[in-house]
């Protein structure tokens, strides 16, 4: 018996010893790619804040890690830190250019920040990855209400509307806009619209 446990004792060794001088569960790579997986553990679980501190801890091990950024700059936002996730994203966006989340995301955080016509950018950058998506689209019409292009804003909004009747974001929006341009006619038909559509 002593010998058949000294035996298993010597085979669980000589592995660890061998990982050891891979050097493969000590790796950089590795240690990143453990942080990333259990970030997303983390956020499958609704831990936001446990998740948030694994996806740091995988773009600080590989600041070229895309996809790190892009959750640490996600969870973020969730978290409402937005220096951290605008740090997060910007970051996204520049290692993947095309990688649509991270430009939308940017975009929606830049508008929180009232900096519309750089959140116009990213979301125009968006659509044309993914022409058509709703929420890009509101992102854009957003940022020209921003600076005042309440014609602009409405006129991406009916179209968008056109496509999605049921963007209750987007027809609020809408609606406020004819009230503002003193057309209360017209934010009551979308307002009606939006019933129709939403029972």
């Amino acid at each position: 018996m002593e010998l058949r446990v000294s035996r298993v004792a010597l085979a669980f060794l000589v592995m660890g010893l061998t990982l050891f001088s891979s050097g493969c569960y000590f790796s950089k790579d590795s240690r990143k790619q453990r942080a990333f997986d259990s970030g997303q553990k983390f956020l499958a679980e609704n831990r936001v804040k446990e998740a948030q501190i694994q996806f740091q801890r995988a773009a600080k091990l590989d600041p070229k890690f895309a996809m790190a950024q892009y959750m640490l700059g996600s969870t973020s936002t969730t978290l409402r830190e937005y220096p951290k996730a605008f740090q997060a994203l910007t970051a996204a966006v520049k290692l993947r250019p095309m990688y649509f989340n991270s430009n939308r995301d940017l975009a929606y955080l830049l508008l929180q920040s009232r900096k519309y016509k750089e959140a116009r950018e990213y979301a125009l950058a968006a659509l044309k990855i993914k022409p058509g998506d709703s929420q890009a689209e509101e992102y854009l019409a957003d940022s020209y209400a921003g600076v005042g292009d309440l014609e602009t804003a409405a006129k991406g909004l009916e179209d968008l509307l056109e496509h999605d009747p049921g963007a209750v974001s987007a027809a609020m929006t809408l609606a406020m806009i004819k009230l503002q341009t003193k057309d209360p006619g017209g934010a009551q038909t979308v307002l009606e619209n939006l019933a129709k559509d939403k029972p």
